[in-house]
């Protein structure tokens, strides 16, 4: 338990044996817990049958009300201990105060009224204990301990697994999240996890008393303390996810409300895996105007997990206040109501934070604008073919990235994008060997295909771009067709049979 000393101000009027103050000196507001013991330190001997006449404990939050308490000798008869005989109110200012005549036990009484005014801290909201039972299961699991995490592997869970996760957070998620949440650093608690293995390990984790959520790839169980993710499903970034939520609790010892919960740790989660220093980049930015464009962004859906509202408001709320400010919201919520804490920092209250997502889609295209993509002539394209599919859907992503920064020639059959890396002679030779193949498929279909020209370090990119792990000499890219080619030489025999296989294969379909 921790306690305060006030020493300063009252050792001085015994020792100095100062006239009378006219007003009662005060110090600076403390910081304390509800189940705060006072400790006053005085230079003499004070008489204890008399303390509790000249020593006051007062709530200010309700209008001065005494609170009752125990006094008793410390150490020494020079020290007085006080204790509340009920639990301080949380979020409440209190004031101790030493009235002046506090007699010593050789005569000499305190010249000068002093008070101390404290605030009570909110009660931790970490989560519970595990419970004994899960713990005794728990140790035939592998097991690799840290001084900042403990990681248990259940069945067909290798130990490197358990390791290698060991060692990711030391050397690379706990660093990257403690550059946002420095106090993390100085924080003695340590993160368990558990990764399970089979069908069998779940059951009889479960019957051990172990919370399994069958719809979760990796999720908190409130119950225990614990950060549970499967053998399937086990990869760093679930790890930084689930572990923001777990420092919301054990670190800041706070409430933080679940569609913030889920947006921020989806978005520090990212962040570590991208090694973000923004939440708002080209990738997010594609992302929201892609669902503009397919979903409403504002459906009056903010507070659920997991809404495209939440994040939106989430990444533009970093975006202008910093991935830092964060950090600082939590810091005075554990002062006061998330919700005053939030409205403090980011000058929006919490219903009010939907208006951010109002304005998302121009947000997010103006940010796209910023770096070079031409935006409203994507937009005015779709419109001028909005009875045909310009590409399949699940293609819009590659169109925006190409869009505005390759050069794009339509024919009845399929459309070309090619990269400035391409010369206008592979174009002619492209185009001229297409249209020899063009009588064999049916110039009124509705969907065209697309054809991506581009050079071997842009296939690289662009693969990168849309989650694949390489595009060589020509590939696939989500229904669409993607050749490295730069000059007509590079128009081989073999890409011509690619191209007419892949147009039929298209078409026929």
């Amino acid at each position: 338990m921790k306690k305060i000393y006030l020493t300063a101000l009252l050792c001085l009027s015994f020792i100095m044996m100062l006239s009378l103050a006219p007003n009662a000196k005060a110090q600076a507001i403390k910081e304390i817990e509800v189940d705060h013991t006072f400790k006053v330190t005085f230079s003499k001997e004070v008489e204890l049958n008399e303390a509790d006449t000249y020593i006051t404990l007062t709530n200010s939050n309700t209008a001065d009300a005494k609170t009752p308490f125990t006094v008793d000798y410390g150490d020494t008869k020079k020290i007085v201990t006080i204790k509340p005989k009920t639990v301080l109110s949380a979020n409440d200012h209190y004031i101790l105060t030493v009235k002046s005549g506090m007699p010593s036990i050789s005569g000499k009484k305190l010249k000068t009224t002093t008070m101390q005014k404290f605030y009570v801290k909110e009660t931790p909201k970490t989560l519970a204990p595990i419970k004994e039972s899960l713990k005794e299961h728990l140790q035939t699991y592998k097991k690799t301990e840290t001084n900042n995490i403990l990681i248990y592997g259940g069945d067909n869970v290798t130990q490197e697994t358990v390791n290698g996760l060991a060692n990711a957070f030391d050397t690379a998620i706990q660093s990257y999240l403690t550059r946002f949440f420095p106090e993390i650093a100085s924080s003695n608690k340590k993160a368990t996890v558990v990764v399970l293995g089979n069908d069998a390990d779940q059951q009889t984790y479960a019957a051990a008393g172990g919370y399994i959520n069958q719809s979760a790839l990796g999720w908190i169980s409130h119950k225990d303390n614990v950060i549970v993710m499967t053998k399937d499903s086990v990869n760093t970034n679930l790890l930084a996810h689930e572990y923001v939520h777990w420092m919301f609790s054990n670190v800041y010892h706070t409430s933080v409300p679940s569609w913030i919960n889920e947006a921020s740790a989806f978005l520090y989660a990212w962040g570590y895996s991208e090694q973000k220093d923004q939440a708002l980049d080209i990738s997010t930015a594609k992302t929201y105007v892609q669902n503009a464009y397919t979903y409403p962004i504002v459906d009056s859906n903010l507070k659920t997990s997991y809404s495209r509202e939440s994040l939106a408001a989430m990444t533009m709320l970093l975006d202008e206040y910093g991935l830092a400010s964060l950090h600082h919201v939590l810091l005075d919520a554990q002062k006061m109501p998330f919700e005053q804490a939030w409205q403090q920092h980011y000058g929006v209250s919490y219903d009010e934070t939907i208006t951010y997502t109002y304005k998302a889609r121009t947000y997010y295209e103006n940010y796209l604008k910023e770096h070079g993509y031409d935006i409203e002539g994507l937009k005015a394209y779709n419109e001028a073919h909005a009875n045909e599919k310009p590409i399949s859907d699940l293609a819009f992503n590659t169109q925006l990235q190409l869009f505005g920064k390759y050069q794009l020639i339509e024919t009845p059959l399929y459309r070309i994008y090619a990269s400035p890396a391409v010369s206008a002679a592979t174009l002619e030779a492209v185009k001229s060997y297409t249209a020899t193949i063009t009588p064999l498929y049916d110039t009124n279909m509705t969907t065209r295909p697309l054809l991506i020209l581009l050079s071997p370090a842009e296939a690289i990119q662009l693969a990168q771009d849309n989650d694949k792990e390489s595009i060589t000499g020509y590939g696939y890219l989500k229904n669409s067709l993607a050749l490295t080619i730069t000059a007509p030489s590079h128009l081989t025999t073999s890409k011509k049979s690619f191209i007419e296989k892949c147009l039929t294969k298209y078409y026929v379909k």
